[in-house]
């Protein structure tokens, strides 16, 4: 939608051609640059609104997780690395948060929305994608 609106700014931003400016005055055409500024503003703020709302705050995340804590009843943060994401998706919620910002890994959710804790990452069950990658992670298992 953004690329679109960038499309008709650019459209309407080049000068008028052959009848049309003939037609049109100069105090016209500054109106009527005046409203498609307008008009493209209007819509821009409308557009980040939009963005905003489907975008899930940190804090809301993290209301998100403690709700699967309890519900899983989890006495710490260290009791998530037993957890599959099977389990995290049971939670409507949790499950959208996981496949939307974080590619269903839950290791990069927990690292996100508990930020303060060290993970360690060899402690989870499944290894997230490219983990075997870093000769970090190798030196730690051999």
């Amino acid at each position: 939608m953004r690329a679109t609106l960038v499309k008709v700014t650019r459209r309407l931003q080049r000068p008028l051609s052959g009848t049309a400016r003939s037609i049109t005055s100069e105090s016209s055409t500054g109106e009527l640059h005046s409203a498609v500024d307008a008009t493209v503003s209007l819509l821009d703020d409308i557009l980040d609104a939009r963005l905003r709302r489907r975008t899930v705050s940190a804090s809301s995340q993290r209301e998100v997780f403690d709700s699967v804590s309890k519900s899983l009843k989890l006495s710490s943060l260290e009791s998530w690395y037993r957890v599959t994401v099977k389990q995290v998706q049971q939670n409507r919620k949790a499950a959208n948060i996981l496949n939307k910002y974080y590619r269903n890994s839950l290791q990069e959710a927990l690292q996100a929305v508990y930020p303060d804790h060290t993970w360690s990452l060899d402690k989870f069950n499944i290894k997230s994608q490219g983990y075997w990658k870093d000769l970090e992670n190798l030196r730690l298992f051999f």
